[in-house]
């Protein structure tokens, strides 16, 4: 058998309280945010939503449409759309005549 030595580090001398004195402040308000880390998610959420539909709007569905052609075997060409929105009726022209089904619509400032 073959004796080993044991190998010991010397243990560091620990700190003084008046260097750690700055921490306590930090690790209770690190345990506040991290406590309510839900409800601050969801206050992150529900103001982002409202900041984006502040700035693109709401969405807005196609209900209705009027279109030139149509008789006698010829296509239909759509000339515009309606919506229906939170705000009530938007009408838009159709592009390359097609309604979207879908659409971002704004209050209408009277």
């Amino acid at each position: 058998m073959t004796d080993h030595q044991e190998i010991t580090f010397a243990k560091r001398p620990r700190r003084s309280g008046a260097r750690r004195a700055w921490l306590a402040p930090v690790r209770i308000l690190l345990s506040g945010v991290f406590a309510l880390k839900g409800v601050i998610a969801a206050a992150l959420v529900l103001g982002g939503g409202y900041a984006l539909s502040q700035s693109y709007g709401l969405p807005a569905v196609h209900y209705a449409y009027d279109y030139r052609g149509g008789g006698y075997g010829q296509p239909r060409y759509k000339t515009a759309c309606r919506y229906l929105s939170p705000f009530g009726v938007h009408e838009r022209h159709a592009m390359g005549g097609r309604c979207p089904w879908v659409v971002l619509a704004q209050a209408v400032a009277d």
